[in-house]
């Protein structure tokens, strides 16, 4: 049930029939407006949950639409604004997440499976061949990190392929950024350290 920041986008998501009238049109272009004044108004302030629910709420209506046929070339750019605003609010929730998602996110237990996703959608099978953990272990992180908001799960005929929520892509790319900072920070420890060691062999002689 979408609260009561979020109704407009449980008015899309709600839309009845599997086209659009001209009155759905006129409806969804309303909501949007309606949508884009509350964020507007929300995101100084709003809490990481209020942003979460909208995401989720913003999310469904872009199903929705896209399930009857309004893509990103219909008239009025529906779906194009509304995936902008799923962008926005996922967004919003990544730089607001609170310390314990993001710490969870970087366990180790997790670290794998979140940058193993960077590349593509995986399906359980893959995730676990591609880390060398087992089905076990896999099914277990990647529950945890659904309830978090960092991994989706989506379906793709009878195979179900996992893939990173906005949050989650902004977490695995943070995690990546800090291994390549350290990896950076090591190469010139360890060039300094071969200088030194130059330059004290050179004073010897």
């Amino acid at each position: 049930m979408a609260g009561v920041y979020w109704a407009a986008l449980a008015d899309i998501a709600a839309m009845p029939g599997e086209d659009i009238s001209p009155g759905g049109m006129e409806t969804a272009n309303a909501s949007l407006a309606a949508t884009a004044e509350t964020i507007a108004d929300l995101l100084p302030t709003a809490g990481v949950e209020v942003l979460r629910e909208g995401f989720a709420e913003a999310s469904g209506a872009l199903s929705r639409l896209r399930k009857i046929g309004v893509n990103d070339q219909s008239p009025e750019f529906i779906a194009g604004r509304l995936a902008a605003i799923v962008d926005i609010l996922g967004y919003a929730v990544a730089v607001t997440a609170d310390e314990e998602v993001v710490e969870k996110g970087a366990q180790p237990k997790y670290r794998g499976i979140l940058e193993a996703l960077l590349d593509e959608p995986l399906r359980d099978l893959d995730l676990s061949v591609k880390i060398g953990e087992d089905a076990v272990f896999v099914s277990t992180a990647l529950y945890d990190l659904r309830e978090i908001g960092l991994v989706t799960s989506h379906r793709r005929g009878i195979e179900v392929y996992n893939d990173l929520t906005p949050l989650g892509r902004i977490a695995a790319e943070g995690l990546k950024a800090a291994e390549h900072g350290q990896l950076v920070d090591r190469a010139a420890e360890l060039s300094v350290q071969r200088h030194r060691s130059r330059a004290h062999h050179v004073a010897e002689r």
